[in-house]
């Protein structure tokens, strides 16, 4: 184990300012394929022989393939564009997931099939229900569009179709909730709060990814307690969702209760593990504990993940500086251990 003084910086070194981000670029013109993993949400089991259907944006059919039997599917020689797909499988909700391809990254989506449960709201966005489909078609393809807009990174033009779609529906709380992270992405925080309540308020405290929303843009205004009680209530909902034992895990790490952060925060990673600020929040937890070799594997994960993000370049200058403190390190002790 690495002691002494020549480390201690490293406990302050990274200050890591965690928000929703979308990661989509595009090259027109070339070439990718889009593939996945469709699991069963109960038990992780992989869904064989399940219909994933790829369509454009605009919902225009593009193809047609089934699950493998580990769960696997993809398509290739697509153009670089939008688009959706489609899981569809008796008994489960059906999953709807936008998508921008991404031609310089090869790895792959998880998708989750979850119990149809008409009782339950699903996770628009994410999620076609029996509810959404019962919806008003002005509305919902306002919301349809809305969704595209923020997809594509228009944030201030996405809310010009979620509006439409609230003036349409007033109850539509999943439009509320998407209208929360189009003003989140604008840095409106109290837009944003005041969004995420109303999808929480009219859903009845029952749709998750509002509840975790919120609990995300308290934590980045550190108001960590409020997103604490946010999270496991939106995880009572859905016990099955990386994203809200992500955001737990980032509030109790603000509350600076470490060990069960850390237990949450790495369950979230098994289920997924290509969530880059996963990645930056062990690097945090790993920073606290003075666990600087499992530090550089979260950064290293982090940069193999989102080699171009937009603090890629910190991250790789700080795992630079964490080697060369960590070489100085062994370097001393070693001397050390010869002048004995």
């Amino acid at each position: 184990m690495i002691r002494g003084r020549t480390l201690t910086w490293l406990a302050t070194l990274l200050v890591w300012v965690l928000v929703i981000r979308t990661r989509m670029t595009a090259a027109d013109g070339v070439r990718g394929s889009i593939s996945g993993r469709v699991l069963f949400a109960t038990d992780n089991r992989p869904a064989e022989g399940v219909k994933v259907d790829l369509r454009r944006s605009s919902f225009e059919p593009v193809t047609t393939v089934f699950t493998r039997s580990n769960g696997e599917f993809e398509v290739s020689g697509l153009a670089s564009a939008s688009y959706l797909l489609l899981v569809e499988e008796q008994g489960y909700e059906p999953v709807q997931q936008a998508v921008e391809l991404n031609l310089s990254d090869g790895r792959g989506l998880l998708l989750y099939l979850k119990k149809a449960d008409a009782e339950r709201p699903s996770q628009l966005g994410n999620t076609v229900s029996v509810r959404e489909l019962g919806l008003s078609p002005k509305a919902h393809n306002a919301f349809r569009m809305g969704v595209e807009r923020l997809v594509k990174k228009d944030p201030a033009g996405s809310l010009v179709h979620f509006q439409r779609a609230v003036a349409e529906l007033p109850s539509y709380y999943e439009a509320y909730h998407q209208m929360g992270l189009a003003y989140m992405r604008l840095g409106q925080a109290a837009q944003a709060e005041q969004a995420f309540q109303k999808a929480i308020d009219l859903s009845q405290g029952r749709y998750p990814e509002a509840l975790f929303g919120l609990a995300s843009l308290l934590s980045n205004h550190q108001r960590f307690s409020e997103a604490e009680l946010l999270a496991r209530r939106g995880l009572e909902l859905d016990g099955s969702s990386w994203n809200g034992q992500f955001e737990l895990a980032r509030a109790l790490m603000g509350l600076n209760r470490v060990e069960t952060a850390q237990k949450i925060a790495e369950e979230a990673r098994k289920r997924n593990p290509d969530y880059p600020l996963l990645h930056l929040l062990l690097a945090n937890i790993h920073i606290r504990k003075r666990d600087y070799p499992a530090l550089l594997g979260d950064l290293d994960t982090f940069l193999k993940l989102e080699p171009n993000g937009p603090t890629s370049d910190q991250v790789r200058q700080t795992r630079e500086k964490v080697q060369r403190a960590l070489a100085n390190a062994q370097k001393a002790l070693a001397t050390e251990a010869l002048s004995r």
